[in-house]
């Protein structure tokens, strides 16, 4: 199997540059936002970067704190309540 050739700085500059506009991204609370946030999860995994995952902790303390609705299902959409 060939091996995989690539720059690791150019990567993990352009993961960073990724992370850093989706940070400065008006998301509400809402799916769009869980998908993005996962995705700032994943480039910590595949940079084991700390600040990304202390990125998220803020922004989804500050819109736990804020005015969204903290209903589980909103927070976990197909979460369903047991019989």
């Amino acid at each position: 199997m060939a091996q995989l050739i690539f720059d690791r700085p150019q990567v993990l500059k352009a993961i960073d540059a990724v992370v850093e506009r989706t940070m400065r991204m008006d998301l509400t609370w809402d799916w769009p936002c869980g998908v993005a946030y996962y995705g700032i999860c994943e480039a910590f995994e595949a940079t084991g970067e700390p600040r990304y995952l202390d990125l998220v902790k803020a922004r989804v303390d500050e819109l736990l704190e804020g005015s969204c609705s903290k209903f589980v299902t909103h927070i976990f959409p197909s979460f369903k309540k047991a019989d």
